[in-house]
C-alpha cells in the first residue's frame, strides 16, 4: 500500500498540461468574439473549441471530451453565462470558467466568482489578458484535478483498510467466541 501512494503521488506530481493538449471552450453568440479569441488561442497553441450558447456548452460538457476551461459570455441568449457556470459545474466539476461581458457590475463579477468562475474579463478585452486568464484558470483545473485522483485514491484504500479490519475483527471475535 505504501509503494501505491508513492507511486501515485509520483504520478499526481507529474499531472500537468501543455497549451497543445489544453482544450478551451469559447462560448459567445457574437460571432466576432467567438472567431477572434479562436484564432488568437489556437495561434498561442490552444486547442479550441467554439459553441454560440449555452445549451450547446452544456452538451459539449456532457461528453468525455472536456474542456479544461470555458471561456463564457455572460450574457447569451436563453440561459447566461452564470447559468452555464450553474448548470457545467455538476456536469464538469473540475472545468474553469472564465466570464466575459460587456456590462460588467460588481455584483455579476460577485456572483460569477461565487459560482466558482476563476476569472472576469470586460469586454472590450486585452487578447493577452485572456491567455492570462486561461493560464490562472487552467492551473485551477490542474488542482482540482489532482486533488479529485488523490482523494479516489485515498476513498479506495480507506475502504480496502475497512474492509480488511472488519476481516480482522471477525476472526478475532470468532476466535474470542471459540475460546468462550
Amino acid at each position: 500500500m505504501a509503494g501505491d501512494i508513492h507511486k501515485l503521488l509520483a504520478d499526481v506530481g507529474k499531472l500537468s498540461i501543455s497549451p497543445s493538449e489544453t482544450i478551451v471552450l469559447v462560448v459567445d453568440d457574437e460571432a466576432s468574439i467567438v472567431s477572434t479569441l479562436e484564432r488568437f488561442l489556437r495561434k498561442k497553441g490552444f486547442v479550441v473549441l467554439t459553441a454560440e450558447s449555452a445549451e450547446i456548452a452544456l452538451d459539449v460538457l456532457d461528453t468525455d471530451y472536456l474542456p479544461h476551461v470555458v471561456l463564457t459570455d455572460k450574457n447569451l441568449p436563453s440561459l447566461d453565462g452564470l447559468e452555464l457556470i450553474r448548470r457545467g459545474k455538476v456536469l464538469a466539476p473540475q472545468t474553469a470558467f472564465v466570464v466575459m461581458t460587456g456590462y460588467a457590475t460588481i455584483e455579476s463579477s460577485i456572483e460569477a466568482l461565487d459560482l466558482g468562475a476563476t476569472g472576469y474579463l470586460q469586454k472590450p478585452f486585452d487578447l493577452n489578458k485572456v491567455v492570462t486568464h486561461v493560464e490562472t484558470a487552467l492551473a485551477k483545473t490542474m488542482e482540482s484535478r489532482r486533488h479529485a485522483l488523490l482523494a479516489d485514491f485515498l476513498r479506495s484504500d480507506v475502504a480496502e483498510l475497512v474492509s480488511t479490519l472488519g476481516d480482522e475483527f471477525r476472526d478475532l471475535d470468532q476466535s474470542i467466541v471459540a475460546i468462550e
